[in-house]
């Protein structure tokens, strides 16, 4: 009977894990917008990284773009909100490796097409806010 609990609560989605893919994604959408250029490249590969994410909420990962999508553009387009939302992206990196982590797939994603200098400005917003080292 113990064994069967035990089960039950491996099978259900991890909170955590869940928030940082959250996050994650949260980062790599808005990294998308920063140089004012919404590139075939970029899209293919976050598109492609996304599939390949583990997606373990209640509400379907479309939905999720679909109702996150204000909120990245209005980010982007402010600074403060901006700051606002790597800040929030930072608290749902449970860990300084998280952060590490996801700073490091923004640098490989913005990559992708070259980065320019509104993406090299974003990238020294990360690493201010989210305390990692180039």
């Amino acid at each position: 009977m113990i064994e069967r609990w035990k089960a039950l609560f491996r099978k259900e989605p991890q909170p955590s894990l869940q928030l940082q893919r959250e996050a994650l994604v949260d980062l790599l959408l808005l990294g998308m917008y920063t140089d004012r250029l919404l590139s075939v490249a970029e899209a293919d590969l976050l598109e492609a990284k996304l599939l390949d994410l583990p997606w373990e909420s209640g509400q379907a990962l479309s939905i999720y773009l679909q109702v996150n999508m204000p909120k990245i553009r209005m980010a982007y387009e402010h600074l403060p909100t901006r700051l606002q939302l790597l800040q929030s992206i930072r608290d749902r990196l449970a860990t300084p490796e998280s952060r590490q982590s996801a700073y490091r797939k923004l640098q490989e994603f913005l990559a992708i097409d070259g980065v320019a200098g509104d993406e090299q400005e974003f990238l020294t917003q990360v690493r201010t806010v989210f305390g990692v080292v180039a």
